[in-house]
């Protein structure tokens, strides 16, 4: 989203919320505008609106989204997409069925990348097909359905972060997956 997708954006809120927008000045204006589009850069507009839309169309009280409401809201409009921990969890069932304990990496190739994160690696697929029927069906997939739900909430809250914070985070992570200390402001 660009400063100039903001306008459509800002005609939505001082539209729909009068009040609050008619007591700004055009330089209180102006910069939130600026702060949304920096916030939202790295999302497309239409996708921004439908948020605010679907905000708009469900809110009970007379106060604009914040950032983190839109950003909620997108999450929530694009999560309605994603599987659910039990379609996972089959998913992984399968896997662990098919898996040939000598070449693991092909069943844990097929698998969804959101599937592989809360996995682990290849090797899980053959451990886990190790362990007895009821620890699988009990224990590990309780592991598995609390580490995918987890890790699904992280991606949701790293997707809503503006790209400079991304940044910043893909900097310190690389410098410590090369083991080099500190990050990208340490001298």
């Amino acid at each position: 989203m660009t400063l100039n997708d903001m306008g459509p954006v800002m005609d939505i809120l001082t539209t729909a919320f009068p009040t609050f927008y008619n007591r700004q000045t055009d330089a209180e204006r102006k910069a939130a505008m600026r702060l949304w589009a920096c916030m939202f850069a790295d999302k497309p507009a239409e996708v921004v609106m439908l948020a605010l839309k679907a905000l708009i169309a469900t809110k009970t009280d007379s106060f604009p989204p914040t950032i983190g409401a839109i950003n909620a809201q997108i999450a929530e409009l694009q999560s309605t997409q994603d599987m659910d921990e039990m379609d996972a969890w089959n998913l992984v069932k399968e896997a662990v069925r098919n898996t040939d304990r000598f070449a693991p990496g092909r069943q844990y190739k097929k698998l969804p990348e959101s599937v592989q994160r809360a996995i682990g690696s290849p090797q899980t697929l053959v451990d886990w097909g190790n362990t007895g029927e009821e620890e699988f069906n009990t224990v590990i997939m309780s592991h598995f359905i609390r580490v995918f739900r987890a890790r699904r909430e992280s991606a949701k809250k790293y997707t809503a972060l503006p790209p400079d914070v991304k940044k910043f985070i893909g900097t310190v992570s690389e410098h410590l997956r090369l083991g080099e200390p500190g990050g990208p402001n340490e001298e």
